[in-house]
């Protein structure tokens, strides 16, 4: 670092992390076109150095899980995704940031139908029932850890396998219940799956 820097906050942005993701997935063997199964995420992460801002890690809202993506605020750093479905985006901010769901999976209809004359077809249909966890803490005010309670929340989803204009896409729309802070149900529809 230059001399001149040397002492100055704003000179040295340098930042570690560390974030580790966990998913595991066990298939249930009860009947239907194709399996049920129990999802499981966990995501981590600590970050430390200049650089690492109060709200370098933020808890809340739903995923897109798109892999690569990159945040729109902070081009040069990948986006982390701790979602806790049923939040405003950034509900929770800070330096050290965990999440987690676990999901029932359930097959509801196998479809295959398309639409006459239209580049669109409905293969099958999903349900999942979820509960989502997640805080984050270690911000300027607050080092060590927040004195809020964990959110919480719990909810269902739809998710539909379709065929747009011959291109493969995964919909789904939920209703999410917040358990810690409620302000109601939040309503959402996404592309993909949660994970």
């Amino acid at each position: 670092m230059s001399p001149s820097l040397r002492g100055d906050a704003t000179g040295d942005r340098s930042v570690t992390d560390i974030i580790g993701r966990v998913r595991a997935f066990l298939p249930l063997p009860w009947p239907g076109f194709a399996a049920s199964a129990l999802a499981f995420r966990a995501t981590a992460g600590l970050a430390r150095g200049p650089g690492s801002s109060a709200g370098y890690f933020s808890v809340g809202g739903e995923s897109l899980d798109v892999p690569g993506q990159f945040s729109l605020l902070n081009p040069t750093r990948p986006s982390v995704l701790f979602p806790v479905r049923g939040y405003d985006t950034a509900m929770r901010a800070g330096r050290r940031a965990w999440a987690s769901s676990l999901e029932y999976r359930m097959p509801v209809a196998l479809v295959n139908r398309g639409a006459a004359g239209w580049a669109m077809h409905l293969d099958r249909i999903l349900a999942s029932v979820f509960v989502d966890a997640g805080d984050a803490w270690g911000t300027r005010h607050d080092p060590a850890r927040t004195t809020a309670r964990v959110l919480l929340s719990a909810g269902v989803e739809v998710t539909s396998d379709l065929l747009l204009a011959y291109a493969p896409v995964r919909l789904r729309a939920g209703i999410a219940f917040p358990l810690v802070d409620a302000e109601g149900p939040r309503y959402y529809l996404r592309f993909g799956l949660p994970f």
